[in-house]
């Protein structure tokens, strides 16, 4: 059993099925939230994260999204927002420089 999803044929379908349509729902209303008041990006991630082990294109959007930003996140002098772990020393450096 992986990612939490049953064994059984049907329920497997079931289980597949909604998690497709989820993720879809979840890009489209990140698209209309990019011109709405709404946290459009952080939907579009969801979904494709969703998509991601259904889906070739989603999966290759999604971890070309994460090179971009933590590219940029470089570039800005920061820690790469995605996959970054906060250990106690950097907490005891921002305090330091407060």
């Amino acid at each position: 059993m992986t990612n939490g999803a049953p064994r059984h044929p049907t329920l497997l379908l079931a289980w597949k099925i909604g998690s497709i349509t989820v993720g879809s729902l979840l890009i489209l209303l990140g698209l209309v939230m990019l011109v709405t008041p709404g946290p459009g990006w952080l939907a579009i991630f969801g979904g494709l994260a969703m998509l991601s082990p259904h889906s070739v294109w989603a999966k290759a959007i999604l971890s070309w999204l994460k090179k971009k930003l933590r590219i940029r996140s470089r570039k800005k002098g920061g820690q790469s927002p995605v996959g970054a772990e906060t250990t106690s020393k950097t907490r005891e450096d921002r305090k330091a420089r407060m």
